[in-house]
């Protein structure tokens, strides 16, 4: 299931590039206490671009997709939520861009509140991994996979 969720993943090569595809799988980083409403936003990253950064620790994990400002490993545990979503139901966060518009075929989120940092086009990004929210509802549509942070990490070393 996993392998069939990283094969259909597709790669996200900028903060003002769309994902595109049928189908995308994307990663919710929280702590494993973490628990949303199903009308409340997530924000996510694309698995693979995840997976490339390679981190070798959950606090670089943790750190990297903007849950915390240092690597140093979290005393909480954490937790991977991979979904597989329809690309066309992201929004991204961005600054000063009315909700619903659309910056290069995303639309902006009804919020910007998130983490991470810009990267001068409004556009969140943490650790050059584009950001993006969905709500929970959508995003978990189709079902999900929940990993340990430390398994998650584990599977993608070698």
């Amino acid at each position: 299931m996993i392998a069939l969720l990283f094969g259909l993943a597709l790669a996200d090569s900028g903060c003002l590039t769309p994902p595109s595809g049928d189908t995308l799988a994307v990663a919710w980083v929280s702590p494993v206490t973490k628990r949303v409403g199903a009308r409340a936003y997530v924000d996510v990253v694309p698995v693979v671009p995840l997976r490339q950064a390679d981190f070798t620790t959950v606090g670089e994990l943790v750190h990297g997709v903007g849950q915390r400002r240092n690597k140093t490993t979290p005393n909480k545990p954490y937790k991977v939520t991979i979904f597989e979503v329809d690309p066309r139901i992201l929004c991204r966060p961005v600054e000063g861009v009315e909700p619903g518009e659309r910056v290069a075929e995303v639309p902006a989120c009804e919020s910007v509140r998130t983490r991470g940092k810009t990267d001068g086009s409004g556009c969140f990004e943490s650790s050059d991994l584009s950001v993006f929210r969905i709500r929970w509802r959508d995003a978990s549509a189709r079902g999900f996979c929940i990993l340990p942070a430390t398994r998650f990490i584990d599977e993608g070393a070698g």
